[in-house]
């Protein structure tokens, strides 16, 4: 899946993913704030790192329409007559990923250790439906492999002009291959 995200400080983010199957749905997201990753593209970073087959990004390459996607245009045999039916929401892996993202961006932006005194007593505190700590489920290699990712990413970022575009690829099911950027 080839995503675009479009560089448009004050507004709000424009970001459109061409899924495989040939469909294009628009993500309608959060405002496009300078100096400052947007919301969806740390999304897409920290799912890619991270393998989330079923985040948000996962869903959306599987065909899946979250609440603010909308499918926008697809191959002729794509029905578009009526609107597009939206899968409801319910808890499961998306909302993981979304406890995920916000545990990784506190930690890259240095949040985390801040207000916590350690990311260990930060990934203590987390909420999680496990019963052991989320301290204990993500190591120090990861935090470190995400957060240059999102270095890596906030730089190119950071770099574009308004109307400039991002354009990265979702790896579909080979967790193996790094992820692959456009310019």
């Amino acid at each position: 899946m080839k995503v675009t995200f479009v560089r448009s400080p004050g507004r709000r983010l424009r970001t459109t993913a061409l899924r495989d199957d040939g469909v294009t749905v628009v993500v309608n997201g959060a405002p496009d704030r300078d100096g400052r990753l947007p919301h969806d593209l740390a999304h897409f970073v920290i799912e890619e790192e991270l393998g989330l087959e079923s985040g948000f990004w996962g869903g959306i390459a599987q065909g899946r329409l979250f609440r603010g996607v909308e499918v926008v245009a697809g191959p002729p045999s794509h029905k578009r007559l009526t609107p597009p039916r939206q899968a409801p929401e319910r808890p499961g892996p998306a909302i993981e990923a979304e406890v995920l993202v916000r545990i990784f961006v506190a930690i890259w932006s240095g949040e985390a250790a801040r207000d916590y005194g350690s990311i260990r007593a930060y990934l203590d505190a987390q909420p999680s439906p496990r019963t052991r700590s989320r301290a204990d489920e993500i190591d120090a290699q990861t935090i470190d492999r995400v957060c240059a990712a999102l270095d890596a990413v906030s730089a190119e970022w950071g770099q574009l002009a308004a109307g400039d575009e991002l354009v990265l690829h979702w790896r579909a099911a080979d967790l193996r291959r790094p992820p692959g950027r456009e310019r």
